[in-house]
């Protein structure tokens, strides 16, 4: 699963990303809590959060924050190594709105 987390400036101009970086570490820590693995990939100001927001067809007052995928978290011993091959993936993402 992939959570984009977004804002809207009109709420709070002055502490748009600040409010989207306190919702995305609190996402990746309650997935921790769950014991689920979480990432935080950052998109503000990018090329990526510029396509999420024509896919998504975001309002000019909401800007993307972060991508935060979320799933089943390898057990690996520090210093270990893996590899792996990705194959195929599909993400869908679903905007179902924003609430900050």
């Amino acid at each position: 699963m992939v959570i984009l987390v977004c804002v809207d400036r009109r709420i709070d101009p002055l502490h748009a990303i600040e409010a989207g970086a306190t919702a995305t570490q609190n996402i990746t820590l309650a997935a921790h809590s769950l014991g689920l693995g979480a990432g935080w990939i950052g998109v503000w100001g990018t090329k990526a959060e510029t396509t999420i927001r024509k896919i998504l067809k975001l309002p000019e007052t909401t800007r993307a924050v972060s991508l935060v995928p979320i799933g089943i978290q390898m057990n690996l011993q520090r210093g270990s190594e893996t590899s792996f091959r990705i194959y195929s993936v599909s993400i869908k993402i679903a905007y179902i709105g924003y609430c900050i």
